[in-house]
């Protein structure tokens, strides 16, 4: 519900192209808007007005320097800080007309980077050790030149996941399942991030596959 006053600016946050300043500005106002929309739901008026409170304070920084009222850490609702942070993440990790999507490991970096001034720094490193230096379900390059995904997190050794092998060295499917707990494997280690809609593969089951795994894609370019 947090960005349910978009729906007032739709048609510029749809926007084929990056937004100009005076357009950022109408869409700034969306933050406005949700005491309306709210209103608007079948809820009990205790819960609209703790939502009201709550969302309209997402877009605030600990710094002052958010919207609408520039307000700083003390006076910004913990769950806001909470969702402002999940907000950031998702926005990152996910393409918009004028950009491509963040890696997520790249994701979390800049996230890291961020909360030195604009994020709340607790929140930011709860944050980090739930979804970990590469999350489930992104996909890395290994020092033995295999592809893997990453389907399992180990919270003592961040960087060290639990990944199956989607591709060998070879640049071929692996014939029976591996999966190496990197953590428990000090030769193998992760050499980088890999974005999966570059990976190159003749295996026409695997694209479909990494094509399906992201959400925005299109039913009929699968």
């Amino acid at each position: 519900l947090h960005d349910i006053g978009m729906v007032r600016v739709i048609n510029i946050a749809q926007k084929q192209a990056k937004l100009t300043e005076p357009e950022f500005e109408e869409i700034k106002k969306h933050s406005q808007y949700i005491k309306e929309e709210i209103s608007k739901l079948d809820l009990p008026f205790e819960l609209q007005q703790r939502l009201i409170s709550v969302i309209t304070q997402v877009h605030e920084r600990v710094d002052g320097s958010g919207y609408p009222n520039g307000i700083q850490i003390d006076d910004i609702h913990l769950y806001a800080r909470i969702i402002s942070v999940a907000d950031v993440y998702e926005a990152m990790t996910h393409p918009r007309p004028y950009r491509d999507r963040i890696l997520p490991h790249n994701a979390i970096v800049a996230l890291v980077d961020q909360a030195k001034n604009q994020l709340d720094t607790q929140i930011v490193k709860l944050f980090v050790d739930k979804i970990s230096i590469f999350p489930i379900g992104s996909y890395v390059k290994l020092n033995t030149g295999e592809i893997a995904k990453v389907i399992s997190t180990n919270f003592s050794f961040p960087v060290r996941p639990v990944v199956k092998i989607i591709l060998t060295e070879e640049n071929v499917t692996p014939k029976e399942t591996k999966i190496i707990n990197l953590a428990e494997n000090s030769q193998i280690s992760i050499v980088e991030a890999v974005d999966e809609t570059k990976i190159e593969t003749k295996d026409k089951k695997l694209l479909l596959q990494l094509k399906a795994s992201r959400w925005w894609v299109k039913t009929d370019e699968l």
